[in-house]
């Protein structure tokens, strides 16, 4: 089955195990059943208790609503919209930064020196894009 269908507990327990490359034994082991047990949930006989769904969640390194297949959508979109907020602060950041960057720059302001003139200047532009550059490379996952 692939994995962007709908799956039962029983299959995505089995699936989430095979990839993983460990043995029902093992895997009964670490969440503190019998072998027995792991192959029921397997086959669909028996359905996991709350705190075995916590434990396989983590053995597998998924979450319990992706193990048993629940999927939010309203929480996803609301992650769209507050990562599209993030890079629209980011790129105004970016730009009101670029533009006191090209201000013109005398010695007399703030009365520091010129370094430290231009490091108040440079400083917030490189801020705002490395945070841009980081958001980017996460809303494309």
């Amino acid at each position: 089955m692939k994995e962007g269908e709908n799956m039962l507990l029983n299959e995505k327990l089995r699936e989430l195990r095979d990839k993983k490359g460990t043995s029902q034994e093992k895997v009964a082991e670490l969440v503190g059943v019998s072998r027995q047990a792991v192959t029921k949930w397997e086959k669909g006989q028996t359905v996991p208790s709350s705190d075995n769904l916590i434990a396989l969640a983590s053995i597998y390194g998924t979450s319990i609503d992706e193990l048993v297949g629940v999927k939010n959508s309203e929480n996803m979109k609301e992650n769209e919209i507050l990562q599209s907020n993030k890079t629209l602060l980011a790129i105004i950041f970016q730009a009101g930064a670029l533009s006191v960057c090209l201000q013109p720059l005398s010695t007399s302001e703030y009365g520091l020196p010129y370094f430290f003139t231009l490091s108040f200047k440079i400083i917030p532009l490189l801020i705002w894009s490395i945070w841009m550059a980081f958001n980017l490379r996460y809303e494309k996952k």
